[in-house]
């Protein structure tokens, strides 16, 4: 916001601040004038509110108003949608609800005038006019059923989404600072390919729309692929299947569209990749069989690592970093911890039983393990306690990096369905099918 003269009336922006007293003050030029005239006994020594900033400071200041410019540009644009969705179906709910009050009302004067209710037998035979309770429950079910809702829910979670998504303090200071490594929550948006196409979908979780990129990449990608947002806007993708196993991984520049290949890695799907400390982390999977090889790729030397095996073979690999550790999950009810440091596992938890279509999602100091169909949660500091708190998850295999925004948790499986999951109700819902 602009720094405003602290004179009352006064609109003009400040010049100066001055610290001559217990009170700082700040002035425009005139007003200024005016303070140092009526404390001479003072001593003044006046600043420029104006800071002059180094070419490096100056360069990622610009950047970060950039980028926050653009992020309100954007919110601004998807309020004004979402308002006139939320207007639409807010409408078309109230017009039901109206008719189900004219409906409450005659059924309350048919009681008042001949204590008569309508009832719709379906029963053939009926030798008695009599109404017990379940005809009455199950004619309440008819008033009270079919109201569409979920257009109208929809649409409000996508305005909480906005409004959470404009506290930028803390984007700001991570584009200034450039440290994304302390950063667990990585990625921004939810990124995959359509199956057998160079065509990237990007899905961003504020307007919960996507859009469509053509990527310069190597060959058409399949379905499963190890993939993950890294710094510098851009994403890590390897393996993957389509007809046959991908063999290749690339790194993608989202600003150009184009790709760099990467040092062979030991071609895999259905496992997901992890970012941690400039390097990227790829735990077993699938390569004609549930595989249990694992890869470090270092960004910065671009080189490939092999690191230890995991201790059987586990595809439908999930995985979140907590500190220096990863914590993997995996078919057979697999839950160990990596030591990034030691190259070594650890079981955190026995007798767990989940699906094997199975998603690791880090919220604040817990982990959530959504399966089909069960979802346990556990506190990030004592891995050993996890707690079944509901069931009936579906959704197909997934190698997605969950993305977060507001209470809401997205991610997409193997058929390219996104789902929202959020975080306080634990209940899983399939978005609309993508679209651009």
């Amino acid at each position: 916001m602009d720094i405003k003269c602290s004179y009352i009336s006064c609109k003009k922006p400040a010049s100066f601040i001055c610290h001559c007293s217990d009170v700082s003050i700040v002035a425009c030029s005139k007003h200024f004038k005016a303070h140092i005239n009526s404390s001479p006994e003072l001593i003044h020594n006046p600043e420029s509110v104006f800071k002059p900033l180094s070419p490096i400071l100056k360069t990622e200041t610009t950047k970060a108003l950039q980028k926050t410019l653009q992020n309100f540009t954007e919110s601004v644009s998807t309020i004004k949608e979402t308002l006139q969705c939320l207007n639409r179906a807010g409408d078309f709910l109230v017009k039901s609800l109206n008719k189900r009050k004219k409906i409450c009302k005659k059924y309350i004067q048919g009681l008042v005038e001949s204590n008569e209710f309508p009832i719709a037998s379906t029963e053939r035979y009926r030798l008695s006019d009599e109404v017990t309770l379940k005809d009455i429950e199950k004619e309440m079910k008819n008033v009270i059923s079919g109201l569409e809702i979920e257009d109208l829910k929809f649409e409000a979670y996508k305005l909480i989404n906005v409004l959470d998504s404009l506290n930028l303090t803390e984007r700001i200071e991570s584009d200034i600072e450039d440290d994304r490594d302390k950063w667990p929550y990585l990625d921004n948006k939810l990124y995959f390919f359509e199956d057998n196409t160079k065509s990237l979908v990007e899905f961003n979780p504020v307007s919960c729309k996507s859009k469509i990129k053509p990527i310069e990449i190597g060959e058409d990608q399949g379905h499963l692929a190890a993939i993950c947002e890294i710094p510098g806007g851009k994403v890590f993708t390897s393996g993957g299947f389509s007809d046959t196993y991908r063999e290749n991984s690339y790194i993608i520049d989202l600003k150009t569209n184009t790709s760099e290949v990467l040092p062979r890695i030991r071609p895999r799907m259905r496992a997901c990749a992890t970012y941690l400390n400039q390097s990227i982390y790829l735990f077993g999977g699938w390569f004609n069989n549930s595989t249990c090889f694992c890869d470090r790729i270092d960004l910065n030397n671009k080189i490939v690592v092999s690191i230890s095996n995991l201790p059987s073979n586990i595809g439908n690999t999930s995985a979140v970093a907590i500190n220096d550790k990863i914590l993997i999950s995996g078919t057979s009810n697999f839950l160990q911890l990596y030591n990034t440091k030691d190259d070594n596992y650890s079981i955190v938890s026995r007798g767990l039983t989940f699906g094997t279509d199975n998603l690791l999602i880090q919220d604040k100091n817990r982990v959530i393990l959504l399966s089909k169909p069960n979802i346990f949660v556990c506190d990030m500091n004592n891995l050993e306690n996890w707690i079944n708190i509901s069931s009936g998850a579906s959704f197909e295999s997934t190698t997605s990096k969950p993305v977060i925004r507001g209470r809401m948790a997205y991610f997409v499986d193997m058929s390219m369905n996104i789902y929202q999951f959020n975080l306080d109700t634990f209940v899983l819902k399939k978005m609309p099918r993508f679209n651009s």
